[in-house]
């Protein structure tokens, strides 16, 4: 019987359908008063096969489910696709991956949600029909969504829900009582509409010339104050140095946590300054920090910058220029934030390859006046996967050790100036 099961699939003769959970939501364009609104296919439509897209010929119908509202993905989108017999699981795979609506997953031809990178391939078979081979009758089988569809759909509901909640306490805290339909896909940042964000226990003035603190970011001040404990338990004052600076949250959280330190903030934009200038007054810092325009390539041309500092952190752009257009639509909010401190160069590693020279030239000086003290760190924040060319870029340094974030991504780098030969 299995050769003759086998042989009628390869044949075409077993018809099955698969449920899939996707990234996204299917948009229509409809036309309204002659202005054209993207609208989102609801659930129980029936999808129209994209002959353009890989393995078209494959697909015999798509049907929705139901959508999902998703903080890392927007959406996701539950299907019941039927392939033409014997086409495969991974044909529709391949299929969906070139509708740009990747199956959630961690196999190929799909693409894993932050939270669910261990949870397996959401794909399964949920119905098979055929003929039996010898009574001619019909067999139809249906079977169970597998337990962790749901468990999914409920999970990002719930961290939706919990975001949301958020949102709406970070506006009243801001002030803002009447605000039940923020909607933060539609809605410019919080930060921005209050003039605030909360970064490492500390609130900080922001506006739209200065990068919004994420939660990431804290890593390094983690980091920062875990090398102060480790190298430098005896200095005093410890001496930081914050490159592209934008408010000063990251400097002035690090002041704050080291008692008695002094620093100074660089950042190529005056408007930026301003608001750095306001929160380190706001949290009686103004004393031990001051701030200047500086380029973080031309370093070594400022006078006041040559303290000999023991720590060096920066926060650089790291987002590929050339990709800008669809990060902004990828990551809510980031289309209102000043692409200077979101965007670099040379696939994201170009403000680095700057720094790097900058440093370089000063531990190359002769000069009694240098910008690291020859004890001094540099830490750094890095993007998903930048780690070895970054490592790279600072070979003229002694590589110390990366930190991860709370999502156990690498997050920082932490180098040191490499003892003179």
């Amino acid at each position: 019987m299995r050769s003759t099961l086998m042989k009628m699939h390869d044949n075409g003769e077993i018809n099955r359908i698969f449920r899939v959970i996707c990234h996204g939501a299917w948009k229509k364009d409809t036309a309204s008063d002659s202005v054209a609104t993207s609208l989102h296919y609801d659930a129980d439509s029936t999808l129209s096969i994209d002959a353009e897209c890989l393995d078209a010929k494959c697909i015999q119908s798509i049907k929705i489910v139901s959508i999902t509202e998703s903080n890392a993905a927007e959406f996701l989108t539950t299907l019941d696709i039927q392939p033409f017999s014997p086409f495969l699981g991974i044909n529709i795979r391949r299929y969906l991956m070139s509708t740009q609506h990747p199956v959630v997953g961690n196999s190929g031809n799909s693409k894993p949600l932050k939270a669910n990178r261990d949870k397996g391939l959401f794909s399964a078979v949920i119905h098979v029909d055929f003929i039996h081979p010898t009574l001619s009758t019909l067999v139809s089988l249906d079977l169970e969504e597998p337990t962790k569809f749901q468990q999914l759909r409920a999970r990002e509901k719930k961290a939706c829900e919990r975001r949301q909640q958020n949102d709406l306490e970070e506006l009243r805290k801001g002030g803002l009582e009447n605000v039940q339909n923020f909607n933060r896909k539609t809605e410019r940042p919080i930060a921005y509409i209050i003039g605030e964000k909360e970064f490492f226990g500390m609130r900080f003035k922001v506006s739209p010339a200065t990068l919004i603190p994420r939660s990431s970011t804290e890593t390094l001040v983690k980091a920062t104050l875990s090398m102060k404990e480790e190298r430098l338990v005896y200095k005093s004052p410890i001496k930081v140095l914050d490159v592209g600076t934008g408010s000063g949250c990251l400097l002035l959280a690090i002041m704050n946590s080291i008692p008695g330190s002094v620093g100074v903030g660089v950042d190529i934009s005056q408007e930026a300054l301003n608001i750095a200038v306001i929160n380190s007054t706001e949290h009686n810092l103004s004393e031990r920090t001051s701030f200047q325009i500086g380029d973080m390539g031309r370093l070594q041309d400022s006078s006041d910058l040559l303290q000999a500092f023991d720590i060096l952190v920066c926060n650089p752009p790291y987002l590929d220029s050339s990709k800008s257009a669809k990060l902004t639509s990828t990551f809510v909010g980031t289309e209102y934030e000043p692409p200077v401190a979101l965007f670099a160069e040379k696939e994201g590693y170009s403000a680095y390859e700057m720094l790097a020279e900058s440093i370089e030239q000063d531990l190359k000086s002769t000069s009694p006046h240098v910008i690291l003290a020859p004890h001094g760190l540099v830490i750094l924040e890095i993007g998903s996967g930048m780690g070895r060319r970054v490592r790279e870029i600072f070979s003229f340094m002694k590589f110390e050790r990366a930190v991860a974030d709370s999502q156990d991504c690498e997050r920082c780098l932490v180098f040191s100036v490499a003892p003179q030969a």
